[in-house]
Parts: structure tokens; C-alpha cells; sequence
């Protein structure tokens, strides 16, 4: 028996006199009552409250579309999904202004149901409250088929720091019956790899479960907002059948300038026969030699960066020459001297320079005179690999090796990095130098809070894909144990907050970056 009183102009009287019919029937098994908005939550969370009543209620389908549906009328129908468990087989709410607190009081039904097989919650507002909701109820519910939660604003909560709750397509993912998912036109960013690697091995075993993930701004599966049902199966696939042995991985060094990222580099790959007088080379520049001068401007990183290093050498630049090849004209930014313009015209054994590419090396000259250490244009991939040590059976998929990128920590940099920075790399962020922790007056103090924005913005991350570094440890006072003693707490607390903000973080203790030899 079937009752279909769709776009009748019901009002809170006509869903009064309905819930009192649905308090004794046994026999109706489909309502459909949508598209009578003037019923309002009070008129619907009657309906709600007679159905709870009625434990012999033989309905099956309700249809409640675009009725008005809000907290009230959530929470009661929420409760009727407990009470009529062994009728209800379908409900559909969408197009109401249930939200995310009414979304938890039909969550909590659904969680103690068990014989609801298809629910559909689209165009509701559910938001990140309501996704959480609906993750937790389906690690209880085991007989759901299908269920629409499209263009409902969810995203996930908690993915700024530790997450706390189920992620929502983990839920799903993780359901013994659920076959159909719209999950499209929302706010989700990220599906953790473990979650993935989990859906395509269903794919794999042939298990029908299609999740519509288009019109998302996925960042991983880096699809976008194309993930629909066929694009999302043919990604997974060819995530499970990418089976090669991980030999090389790329570090990415980041950190706003000034903070030590070219030192960390220099040091991770100098000869281990050179670390105990490493730190004695981290002179001021204007006690570098020639050498270290054309050192510097060889690591540039840019296409012109041979040809200039070879004048200076030829030149004999050394750190206190450097204020010859730069000027400035009316207190603008910093231009080519005239000395540097006739050492790079009358040099024969290259291929010369543009007006603008001079112009950046006068930058970057003013840059380095002005910080007093070597500063990276752009991003620089340094010569040479790391050799990672392997334990057990790491061995049987040969030697391991590291290559390393040093990020310029400029903010016109920040936006082509945006595109370098994949998820499939690690990343390690110099957050700031020990003496700036707890103290307000340093350029550095919370730059780190940047980057938790910055890195958020970038999508998920793998687990333990992103190491801390904190530089300039050689900087404290060591003999002082107070000043030791109150850095070492500001650095603390400060961690404490980091790892709140950004996701994936190692586990492993942040790098302590102290140049001075032991002993």
C-alpha cells in the first residue's frame, strides 16, 4: 500500500492528522511526502515522533524532499530509525536545512539500525559535523547500500592536526554492504593513501562499490574535481599496480630565509672527514675569499650562475669587494655597478648576460651582503646523493639514496614552490632558529605558522612524509644554563602547538641543527 501526497500545500495541521494515522498503521509501506516545505521542522518532527510510537509500523520508504526538515524534525526522525529498525528500508531527506547537529541525530538512528538500506541526506549543510557524524555511524551499521550525502560542504574534521575522528570515505570504505556512495560536490581534500591502497584492492577483487568523489578539490587522489565513479577506478588501479621498490627519495628543504636551510644542506653533504671544521666555516661574508665567493654564485641555481662565477674568479672577488658591484639609485632597489657591468661586458668566455638577469644577480649579491650568508634564488637541487643506511630486508632492494632541494625562503618563491612540492616528496621545514623561540622581537618568533597554513593549502600528506628542523642551536649560549633552560621550554611549547597544526608529522624528535664539532 502506497500513499503519495507530494506538492500539496501540507501544512503543521496536515502532518499533525497524518501522524496520527502513522501511530496505529501497519499496513502502508511507502509515504511520499515531499515537496510540501510549508510542513517546517514542527510538522515533520511530529511524523518523526508517531513513527518512534508505532514499534508495528510496516512502513518502508519515507520520502520527506524538500519538506523543511531541521533540528527538531532530524532528531525525531533520527529516533524513529531505532524504533522501526526492522521496517524502514529507504529515506530520503534531501533539499531540508537539516545541518550538522541534525545530521548527528540521524547518524546516531542509523548507527542502531539495522535495516535501513539506502538514505539519502544530499543538499542538507552537513558540513565537517555532520561527515564526522556519519563516519562514526558506519563503523557500527552494517546493512546500508547505498547513500547520498552530495553538495552537503563536508570536509574533514580534524585534518589540521591529529584526526581524532574516522575519516568519512575510510568509513565507507570499511562497510560490509554499502555498494553505491555519492560523496560528490563538497569541500573534501584529501583520502588518506591507507584508504586508497584499501578501495583499490576492493576494485581488485571485483567487490561493487562505486564512490562518487567529483566536484571535490582533491588534492589526493590528485584528480581534482574529475573523481567520478570510472575516473576514481582507473586511478586506483593504477596506484595498485605501481608495485616498484622505492630506491631514491627527494628532500625538500623548506623554511622562511635566514633560517639556516642552505647550512643544514651544505652540511648534510659535506665529506664526513670535513664536519669537525664545519662549523668554523660558517664565517661572516665579508671574510670569504674568492673562492668562497664564486662557490656561492656557482650555487645559485640559475642558468647564468657558471658564467658569473667564472668573472668573479677571474676577478678575484672576494667578501669585501662585493660593495663595489652593487648601487642604488635614489634609495630603490639595489642595480648593477658599474664595475660589475664592465667585468661582465669585457668577459669574452661565456655567454653573457641580459640587462634583467644582471639585475637578479645585483639582487642577489645585495641579499647575500645583506644577511651575511649564502642565500638560494628559487629552488636548487644539490649535486650528489645521500647514502641511506638499510636494516633487514631493506637490503634485497639495493642501496637507498637521498637527493636534496634547497627552497628559497622568499615569498616570491612561495608560488612556483606550490608546484614543486608533491606529495610524493619528503619534506623537512627549518622552522626557525632556537634563539627566536619565545622571543617576540625576532623576525623568526611563530614563522612556523606559515608554513602550517602553507602546507595544509599543498593536500595530504603520507605519514611521517614531513620532518621539523630547528637551526642555529650552536647560537645559545651553552655555558648559560638558564638561557639553555629557557629556550629549551620555549622550544617545547611551541612544539606542542606545530604539531597540533600540521598534519603528518614524523613521530621522530625535530632535527637539532648544532654545527660545533663534539668534545
Amino acid at each position: 500500500l502506497h500513499l503519495n501526497l507530494e506538492r500539496n500545500a501540507i501544512g503543521t495541521a496536515g502532518a499533525v492528522a497524518i501522524a496520527q494515522a502513522l501511530e496505529s498503521n501497519t499496513s502502508l509501506q511507502r509515504l511520499v511526502l515531499s515537496g510540501n516545505p510549508m510542513m517546517g521542522d514542527a510538522g515533520t518532527a511530529v511524523i518523526g515522533q508517531s513513527l518512534s510510537k508505532n514499534h508495528r509500523s510496516g512502513l518502508k520508504i519515507l520520502e520527506l524532499v524538500g519538506c523543511g526538515v531541521g533540528v527538531d524534525g532530524a532528531r525525531a526522525i533520527g529516533k524513529a530509525l531505532e524504533t522501526v529498525g526492522a521496517s524502514m528500508e529507504s529515506l530520503r531527506l534531501e533539499k531540508n536545512r537539516i545541518g550538522g547537529v541534525g545530521c548527528i541525530a540521524i547518524a546516531a538512528g542509523l548507527e542502531h539500525n539495522s535495516s535501513l538500506l539506502h538514505l539519502n541526506l544530499s543538499r542538507n549543510s552537513l558540513q565537517a559535523e555532520g561527515g564526522s557524524a556519519l563516519a562514526m555511524a558506519l563503523k557500527n551499521n552494517r546493512t546500508l547500500c547505498s547513500l547520498d550525502v552530495s553538495n552537503n560542504e563536508i570536509e574533514i574534521e580534524g585534518s589540521h592536526g591529529e584526526m581524532r575522528n574516522p575519516h568519512l570515505v575510510e568509513s565507507i570504505v570499511d562497510h560490509p554492504s554499502l555498494q553505491h556512495v555519492n560523496l560528490s560536490d563538497n569541500a573534501l581534500e584529501i583520502i588518506p593513501i591507507d584508504c586508497q591502497l584499501k578501495l583499490a584492492k576492493i576494485y581488485q577483487a571485483q567487490r561493487h562499490l562505486d564512490i562518487d568523489l567529483s566536484y571535490n578539490p582533491l588534492s589526493s587522489p590528485p584528480l581534482g574535481r574529475k573523481a567520478n565513479v570510472e575516473g576514481l577506478k582507473t586511478y586506483l588501479t593504477m596506484l595498485l599496480s605501481e608495485s616498484t621498490a622505492v630506491n631514491r627519495i627527494r628532500l625538500m628543504v623548506l623554511g622562511f630565509g635566514g633560517v639556516g636551510k642552505s647550512t643544514f644542506c651544505d652540511a648534510l653533504t659535506q665529506p664526513k672527514t670535513h664536519l669537525p671544521y664545519f662549523h668554523g666555516s660558517l664565517v661572516p661574508v665579508e671574510e670569504w675569499d674568492s673562492e668562497m665567493i664564486a662557490s656561492w654564485a656557482r650555487r645559485l641555481g640559475t642558468p647564468w650562475a657558471p658564467f658569473v662565477a667564472s668573472i668573479l674568479e677571474a676577478n678575484r672577488i672576494s667578501g669585501k669587494d662585493l660593495t663595489t658591484l652593487v648601487t642604488s639609485q635614489n634609495n630603490e632597489e639595489c642595480c648593477p655597478s658599474k664595475d660589475l657591468e664592465e667585468f661582465v661586458g669585457t668577459y669574452k668566455e661565456g655567454p653573457g648576460m641580459t640587462s634583467s638577469e644582471l639585475k637578479s644577480f645585483a639582487r642577489a649579491i645585495e641579499s647575500l651582503m645583506r644577511k651575511g650568508y649564502f642565500s638560494t634564488v628559487g629552488a636548487v637541487k644539490l649535486e650528489g646523493l645521500l647514502e641511506l643506511e638499510t636494516s633487514g630486508n631493506d637490503d634485497k632492494v639495493g642501496g637507498r639514496t637521498c637527493s636534496l632541494v634547497d627552497f628559497a625562503g622568499q615569498m616570491e618563491y612561495l608560488v612556483s614552490h606550490q608546484l614543486l612540492l608533491s606529495s610524493l616528496h619528503t619534506l623537512c621545514v627549518v622552522l626557525q632558529p632556537a634563539p627566536s623561540f619565545g622571543n617576540s622581537q625576532s623576525r623568526h618568533s611563530g614563522s612556523w605558522m606559515y608554513w602550517a597554513r602553507f602546507l595544509r593549502a599543498l593536500g595530504d600528506r603520507r605519514k611521517g612524509s614531513l620532518l621539523l628542523a630547528i637551526s642555529q642551536l650552536d647560537k645559545v649560549n651553552a655555558s648559560a644554563d638558564t638561557v639553555q633552560s629557557h629556550v629549551n621550554d620555549a622550544i617545547e611549547q611551541e612544539l606542542t602547538a606545530i604539531r597540533s597544526r600540521i598534519p603528518n608529522i614524523s613521530d621522530a624528535p625535530p632535527l637539532r641543527l648544532d654545527y660545533r664539532p663534539k668534545g
